[in-house]
């Protein structure tokens, strides 16, 4: 009796350690289910989205929506975002200094911004205040996508930095009657700073510098010092033939 007691509990222990074993492992498909059905449900094919209602679709588009904010708000807080340095850029800092940059990559990335405001269609004419914010924003999106490096500046302050850089050479260029600005046409004429006035090379002292207008000066006093004096190349010939005939006249 005694065994055969012992082994009917033994065989029910048995049956209830696997009934729960199969109950936790159901419980557990089930949550790992819903957990993907949430979360990380992957995308329909194209004969579920046939047979799917226009309510499941939308839903489906808000949910792509979703996870693509998520995932693109994740993705930006793991780059660390470069600040704006204090000042102007060209006078306070160096551009490619505060962009951290080489020197290929920031050249690719000037000439890709300029090319991308000319596609856009940029009044040159108009300072930066006066740009339209829509348009503006147009370009920095653009260039984020183009160069994905211009995402690591916080409020797109380098390709802001460009683009001001940009209409402030052109606007330069452009207009006839702007007087000519070194700041804008920058140096001219290799090393000879004495000879350049406002980016124009000039050769004649009335445009120079002081110093070369001194230099010139001193120049011309030395000719007229080396010169020789001679009293008769000065004198009216008619006054020495009125002074011989003077003279002739008295002794005779």
């Amino acid at each position: 009796m005694g065994r055969t007691d012992s082994s009917k509990s033994a065989k029910g222990k048995g049956r209830d350690h696997d009934r729960h074993k199969s109950r936790s492992g159901k419980e557990n498909r089930d949550r790992n289910h819903c957990r993907n059905r949430d979360s990380g449900r992957q995308t329909p094919t194209r004969d579920t989205l046939k047979e799917m209602s226009k309510e499941d679709l939308e839903a489906e588009v808000k949910r792509l929506h979703a996870k693509l904010n998520a995932d693109a708000a994740a993705t930006s807080e793991l780059v660390e975002k470069i600040p704006k340095p204090k000042g102007v850029a060209h006078r306070e800092y160096r551009l490619q200094d505060a962009m951290e940059l080489d020197y290929d990559t920031y050249t690719s990335i000037q000439t890709g911004v300029r090319e991308i405001a000319k596609e856009a269609g940029v009044d040159y004419s108009l300072r930066w205040r006066d740009q339209p914010l829509q348009k503006m924003a147009d370009i920095f999106e653009l260039a984020r996508e183009r160069y994905p490096e211009l995402r690591r500046y916080a409020h797109d302050w380098a390709t802001a930095d460009l683009l001001k850089s940009n209409l402030r050479r052109t606007r330069c260029y452009r207009n006839p009657n702007r007087k000519p600005n070194p700041k804008c046409l920058g140096k001219v004429g290799g090393n000879r700073r004495k000879n350049t006035k406002g980016g124009i090379v000039s050769n004649g002292p009335e445009d120079a510098g002081p110093s070369r207008a001194r230099k010139h000066a001193r120049n011309g006093a030395a000719a007229r010092c080396d010169q020789p004096e001679d009293s008769g190349s000065g004198s009216d010939p008619g006054e020495g033939s009125s002074s011989g005939s003077e003279s002739g006249d008295e002794s005779a």
